[in-house]
Formats: C-alpha cells, structure tokens, sequence
C-alpha cells in the first residue's frame, strides 16, 4: 500500500498527478485529494477493474470483497458512504508484482512448513504408539522372567533338600524331568521374545532417528521462513492513485483473500481522504501485522479519522 505523501509532478501539459503511498510515513495531504472540499458529499463508487489472470481470485470473488469494504466504511458512517457498482467511479485492479511473487513463495513455504509439521504429527504418533507397545512387551517379559528365575530358584531348593535326603526316588526323578522341562520351554520362550524385543528396540531407534532428523528439517525451515518473510510490513501491497480527474485502486500482492480485504480497505480509507493513524489494530495504520485478519473492522481511531474527513456531527456507528 501507499503513505500518506501525495507527490505533484508537472507535465508539460500541466497535468496534476498524485499518488498516496502507504509504504512511506509521511503525513496524507487532503488538498491534494480529488474529493478534498467535501470528501463525504458522494458515494465513492468502486469497480472491479483488471486482475491480473496469475491470481487465483475471479470477478466475483473480487466484487464480493469489495462489498463487504464498502459496507465497513458505510456502517461507521451511518449511511451508504461506500457503495460497488459496474458503473463504479474507482476501479480496483489486481496489478501482479515481484512482491506477489514473493508472497506467492511465502505461501508455497508456510504451506511446506504446515505439511512437514502434519507429517511429524504423524510420525510421532505412530513413534509414541510402537514405543507403548515395546514398553508394554519389555514389562511382561521382565515380569515373566524374574518369576521363571523364582521357579528355578526354587526347583535348586528342591534339589538340594532331596539330595540332603538321600537322593530321589523314580517318582520325584520323573518330577524332577518335568520341571525342568517346563523350564527349558519357557526359557526358549523367553529367547525368543527377547530376540524379538531386540528386534523391536532397533527399529525404535530407527524411527527416532528419522524423526528427530525431520524435526530438525522441520526448524531449519522455520527459521529460514522466520528470517525470510517474518515481522511486520509496510502497506506496501496497493495505492491509491489519481490522474486528474481519473482514480483507481491498485493492489500489488496479498496473502489470502482476508489480507487482500484488508488492503482493499486501506486504500479505500485513502479515496475517501483519510490519513494513516497511530493504533497498530487500525485498518489506517501504516503497518500490517497486527490487525485481526479474521475479524476485519474499524478501530476507534479508525473511526474518529473518518468524522474529522466527513465532518460528521453525529456519532459514528
């Protein structure tokens, strides 16, 4: 978007040009405003004008947007002060610029970061769950094989006491064969749990390290998004620009149709004369960043900005 600095530039055919860039800060001049001496004494009309076919956003799309600015500025004015029309005085162009393209790659990098941060939800799901999994296994086959070592233990006792005895008789020999046996059965069993267990906690530590490579992939974008395209930005995305008696609102690049909204309604604080503001929530500040996308309306500043511009006497809705 543009600043509050109108430029005049004489051509030899004294044509008056004017343009209000929100990127700079300097103070809007309302003289210089086409509709200056009685800025609210129309409707200020807009129009969809040319948008450029590399943005993914229709005619409609555009008009809709457009509407919903128009009905802002109406409502805290109290009347239609705003209106979209065909016939519209303004035309808004979607004008795409290296900033779009910037913005356009912005969007592709938050997308990639969104996808990578879905994935290791993913991926540490299904860790957490084999981890439980190897927990739960590991605890039984510890619980099985310290009572395997109690039943050893006392299989020894047994054996020695009938050997303090005077030794076995062919039934507690055949008892005995038994025992052991049982044993020898659950302690294959036990091999092979533990084999499988081994098996288990390598393919853990597989996936931990896969994990924690992604996650380390997942950072380092963040951090380059970060240093990238992170911070607040000027309103640098549109102007609002007259020729004479010509005017139009150019919009240069916007991250979604909510920024887009936004930036439309900047600009169109700009066609009805008002200048930037001091509150970082204000549609009029010279900052993006701040403002709430989701729910785009006037601030108090905002509001107070429009009646000084239109000389309202009455409260402002």
């Amino acid at each position: 978007m543009t600043s509050g600095i109108a430029k005049i530039i004489f051509f030899f055919t004294a044509l008056l040009l004017a343009v209000i860039y929100l990127s700079l800060a300097g103070k809007h001049n309302p003289m210089l405003t086409p509709a200056a001496t009685d800025p609210c004494s129309e409707t200020l009309t807009l129009t969809v004008g040319e948008i450029d076919n590399r943005y993914a956003i229709t005619e409609t799309q555009l008009e809709e947007i457009l509407a919903e600015v128009a009905a802002l500025w109406s409502a805290a004015a109290g009347r239609q002060l705003v209106a979209v029309s065909d016939e519209g005085r303004v035309p808004v162009h979607l004008i795409y610029s290296e900033d779009q393209a910037r913005s356009s790659l912005e969007r592709q990098q938050n997308q990639r970061i969104e996808s990578m941060r879905v994935e290791l939800s993913v991926l540490e799901r299904e860790y957490n769950q084999a981890q439980d999994r190897y927990d739960t296994r590991l605890d039984e086959y510890n619980d099985d094989a310290r009572q395997l070592q109690s039943d050893v233990d006392v299989l020894q006792n047994w054996i020695r006491q009938l050997n303090a005895q005077g030794g076995f008789d062919e039934a507690q020999i055949k008892q005995l064969e038994d025992r052991q046996r049982q044993i020898e059965i659950r302690n294959r069993e036990l091999d092979r749990r533990r084999i499988l267990l081994s098996s288990e906690a390598d393919e853990l530590n597989r996936q931990q390290s896969y994990l924690n490579g992604r996650i380390a992939q997942k950072n380092s974008a963040i951090e380059e998004y970060n240093r990238t395209f992170s911070g607040t930005r000027r309103f640098t995305q549109g102007s609002y620009e007259w020729h004479g008696t010509q005017s139009s609102i150019n919009v240069f690049h916007f991250n979604g149709l909510r920024e887009l909204k936004l930036v439309l309604a900047h600009e169109t604080g700009h066609a009805l004369g008002i200048d930037h503001v001091e509150n970082p929530t204000s549609i009029m500040y010279h900052l993006m960043g701040n403002q709430d996308l989701v729910n785009i309306r006037l601030s108090d500043e905002d509001r107070r900005a429009l009646q000084e511009v239109c000389g309202f006497d009455q409260n402002l809705q």
